[in-house]
């Protein structure tokens, strides 16, 4: 799918916010939560400082993270506070516990991770996981997203040839991946050449180390 054409650019500053938003090309550059009821597919992409969201409109909304993406024994790890916000979760809706070391989400489901810990909580129900989530400087939360977005009512994929965790609704039979990648593409990013023979390494990696042999993303 080709990129959407030029419909022109927009810069808005919000002195003391300080907020700036940067519509060219159907991508807009903007520190914003989108509402989930407006969300068509969100991307986090291995290594890369911004996650992608896009909107129900076909817009790609693009925010800069502090804690890149990262693969570990063959599952990849992002940052619980800017997938929760790309879910639409907003920060007062986050509560951290520094002294235990307890993240709890409340979005659609109640959410607790305990980091290094192989239990989470989704409301009163102790659930068992595959890996456990870390803690990064400056001090983010790190782990798999599949994890947070499906009790909240997203399903979660991944694209290997692009190393990217795609996360959409539940009620979105075709989510518009293509809309990231144009915008990948348009960056200079290069699609990775794997083969069946590397792809089936690959999950095999991850069920080798989860605890369950389930191969999470």
């Amino acid at each position: 799918m080709k990129a959407r054409s030029l419909r022109g650019l927009v810069l808005t500053l919000v002195v003391l916010g300080i907020t700036v938003g940067v519509i060219n090309g159907g991508v807009c550059l903007a520190d914003e939560i989108i509402e989930k009821d407006k969300i068509n597919v969100v991307g986090f992409r291995v290594g890369d400082p911004y996650y992608y969201v896009v909107d129900t409109d076909g817009v790609v909304h693009k925010t800069e993270m502090d804690a890149v993406p990262y693969k570990t024994k063959g599952m990849t790890y992002v940052s619980v506070k800017h997938l929760c916000n790309a879910l639409g979760v907003p920060d007062d809706k986050l509560e951290w516990n520094a002294k235990g070391k307890i993240l709890t989400i409340k979005g659609d489901a109640e959410i607790t991770l305990f980091v290094g810990m192989l239990v989470m909580r989704v409301g009163y129900d102790a659930i068992l996981m595959d890996a456990k989530p870390e803690v990064v400087p400056p001090g983010r939360m790190m782990f798999l997203a599949s994890y947070i977005a499906e009790p909240l009512g997203f399903t979660v994929n991944w694209v290997p040839s692009w190393q990217l965790v795609v996360c959409y609704p539940e009620s979105i039979e075709s989510p518009d991946v293509e809309k990231i990648i144009d915008d990948l593409k348009a960056n200079g990013v290069r699609e990775l050449e794997i083969d069946t023979e590397a792809l089936t390494a690959e999950i095999l990696l991850r069920m080798e180390n989860s605890i369950f042999g389930y191969a999470p993303y």
